[in-house]
């Protein structure tokens, strides 16, 4: 295993999320109030597909942890970086950087996402995700 993702049931705009590699595992619960960072995957994930780099916010109240994926031919580097004080990345403390191949690291993302959305919680929870483009993303990565 690579990368494993997993999270808790969501609860009252809440989600934690569990990022674990080989070297470590970092928790983030992070708040729906400024945005759906799942659904913010979803556009980052196709992005990646794409050839393009693409950053996600994980809103703590206060700070964030940022999600960077980077392309690079057939592999992706992921960088999760914890910022106290601003939203942007580059004041932050790194939390996890891994690299390695496509399917290795965005798969576990995509089906974090498929995970949240069948789950049985509550609307109220957490906010629906539009998995529309999901299905294409899965099928580019081979796992669909």
């Amino acid at each position: 295993m690579l990368l494993d993702v997993t999270h808790s049931p969501p609860m009252h705009g809440w989600l934690t999320v569990r990022f674990v590699t080989p070297e470590a595992s970092v928790e983030v619960d992070a708040s729906d109030a400024l945005n759906n960072p799942l659904q913010d995957l979803v556009a980052a994930l196709d992005d990646v597909l794409r050839g393009n780099s693409a950053s996600i916010r994980w809103f703590l109240e206060p700070g964030a942890f940022v999600l960077d994926l980077v392309p690079d031919d057939q592999r992706v580097s992921l960088r999760l970086t914890l910022c106290r004080d601003s939203l942007e990345g580059n004041d932050g403390k790194q939390a996890l950087h891994i690299v390695g191949p496509q399917s290795a690291i965005l798969a576990p993302l995509c089906r974090l996402i498929r995970s949240v959305e069948t789950g049985n919680h509550p609307n109220t929870a957490w906010p629906k995700t539009d998995v529309t483009q999901l299905k294409g993303i899965e099928q580019r990565l081979g796992i669909a």
